[in-house]
């Protein structure tokens, strides 16, 4: 009880020393200059260093404030510059893909010989693949328009890779290697011989038509040979260009006159980006 009223009487203290000071000042202010200017001198003179204190707090106020306002400025031209750089980042990374592509595109076709053949190679970025088991084929971004109709042979790397089964006018269907549909003649590199290529379980290939007494080896190459679509008069692929290597030679229990030969792909099937379809030169 006794704090509380000690409080009270400082307030009403300091209250009345506040008012006493502002109707001294409005007094001072109200009366002839004349009568006055000594007192406004005392009373300037004694509130000096109060106004001085009043002054330096607006100033450190204002400096604070304006701190803080370049602070935020910075920080916001620290954001931009950060949101340009990521956008600046992501062009570039765009950028390289598409150098990339078109780096794959050039040494595609520079690693085909197509000089002397009737047959121009149509580029063609994959947009899908089939992952239906036991299948292996693919859909590229060229159809009809682009002159395919379907039969043509699809390359990548310098190698054959499959062939067009399905043209649309935009998009086709590509079967590899590997599918067990997929039948072609080839020739052995080394010892000329023909055999027929066939895909198996949409992983592997073999080469068929291969008698006990002929000589297959591990290492071999095997590439195509000059084939005709009914009524055409160019053959489908020029020959000459790789398809699968030969990675085993076995007897085959089953047909003691043949051997079980293994192939794979020149080219790695799973990692298609870009394949060059092979089209007769004026189409049909």
């Amino acid at each position: 009880m006794k704090k509380r009223t000690i409080f009270r009487s400082a307030l009403r203290g300091v209250l009345a020393h506040v008012l006493w000071c502002g109707a001294l000042a409005a007094i001072l202010l109200l009366l002839p200059a004349r009568l006055t200017a000594p007192a406004r001198t005392v009373y300037l003179q004694a509130g000096g260093p109060l106004l001085e204190s009043g002054y330096a707090l607006a100033g450190d106020a204002a400096a604070a404030a304006g701190t803080l306002r370049d602070a935020l400025i910075a920080q916001e031209s620290a954001r931009v510059s950060s949101r340009q750089l990521q956008h600046v980042e992501s062009q570039n990374l765009l950028l390289r893909e598409s150098l990339g592509r078109l780096t794959a595109r050039i040494e595609g076709y520079e690693a085909l010989d197509l000089a002397q053949s009737q047959t121009v190679a149509v580029s063609a970025d994959v947009v899908s693949y089939d992952t239906t088991p036991g299948r292996s084929s693919i859909a590229v971004a060229a159809g009809r328009r682009d002159g395919l109709s379907g039969g043509e042979v699809v390359a990548a790397g310098g190698a054959v890779v499959g062939t067009v089964t399905e043209a649309g006018p935009f998009y086709s269907r590509v079967r590899l290697l590997t599918d067990p549909a997929t039948s072609l003649p080839v020739r052995s590199m080394r010892t000329r011989q023909l055999y027929v290529l066939r895909g198996k379980d949409g992983v592997r290939c073999v080469l068929e038509m291969a008698d006990r007494d002929q000589d297959v080896r591990r290492g071999d190459i095997l590439l195509t040979t000059p084939t005709l679509k009914a009524g055409a008069e160019d053959p489908l692929a020029p020959p000459g260009l790789p398809l699968a290597r030969v990675v085993s030679v076995q007897a085959d229990s089953t047909r003691p006159l043949s051997q079980k030969v293994d192939l794979r792909p020149v080219v790695d099937l799973e990692r298609l980006e870009t394949v060059l379809v092979l089209v007769r030169n004026g189409g049909e």
